[in-house]
């Protein structure tokens, strides 16, 4: 099938704009896509004036309220679902424990597939994901990739209950552990939320390195030893990848 060039370029302006939340010059943008000043400030002012782009007061690009209102399309959540839904299943059965896969959506953590182990000593995780996310894997992931705002938000509305002595029930030590999240890559819960109950996360990324989903297996804590959470945390890897390819795909095939 015969490549559009002139759209290929306008998705790639788009794509890259993406990429930067606080907003990108036309300069910056010409130079990280490899496409001469003249054609992208051109493609930039058309989709800035049908909406798909806006400007800041410093004239940099950022997307536009067309842009976002499309992506709010009603399916969403379930083509992200039905697309992960193999490999959280295979991924299940290899660990043999609950997994969890939730979502951040509009600041909001949403759970998108939960299946939970068939050993009779099984983690089973509350329906309600958001309001207990801090002594969570899966939950500080999304935490950790909130906005400051969107953060800031969620702490004045949620009450830290102290569930078990090991829960982070101040601000000061759950900022610091999401601080801890962002630096190595995921996060971890031992007896926080029940005790007796661990947790291993990692975050699914998109294309422009932004966390839009977390992906978390839980077990008992006697079955969580050293080797088995490395184990596992690897496996988390392979399938966060697998998922990330699943969603993504489409970027990059030119």
């Amino acid at each position: 099938m015969p490549l559009v060039l002139s759209l290929d370029k306008s998705l790639d302006v788009l794509e890259a704009v993406a990429g930067h939340p606080d907003g990108i010059g036309t300069r910056a943008l010409a130079k990280q896509i490899r496409i001469n000043l003249t054609s992208v400030h051109n493609i930039a002012a058309t989709l800035k004036r049908r909406g798909y782009l806006r400007q800041d007061a410093g004239k940099r690009f950022l997307l536009g309220p067309r842009l976002m209102f499309l992506a709010r399309h009603a399916d969403f959540l379930n083509v992200m679902t039905e697309s992960a839904l193999p490999h959280v299943r295979a991924l299940a059965k290899h660990v043999g424990e609950s997994v969890l896969l939730a979502a951040l959506v509009d600041g909001r953590i949403v759970r998108l597939i939960y299946m939970v182990s068939p050993q009779a000593l099984a983690v089973q995780e509350p329906e309600d994901v958001g309001s207990g996310a801090y002594c969570t894997a899966t939950g500080k992931v999304l935490l950790a990739a909130m906005s400051a705002h969107t953060l800031e938000a969620y702490m004045k509305e949620t009450p830290l209950v102290r569930y078990t002595p090991r829960t982070l029930s101040s601000s000061v030590k759950l900022r610091a552990e999401l601080a801890c999240v962002r630096h190595q890559g995921f996060a971890t819960t031992t007896d926080e939320l029940c005790e007796g109950v661990s947790g291993l996360a990692l975050p699914v990324s998109d294309p422009w390195r932004s966390i839009s989903a977390a992906l978390g297996v839980g077990a008992p804590t006697v079955r969580f030893g050293r080797k088995r959470c490395e184990h596992v945390l690897n496996e988390l890897r392979k399938t966060a990848a697998l998922i990330a390819r699943a969603w993504w795909s489409q970027k990059g095939n030119k």
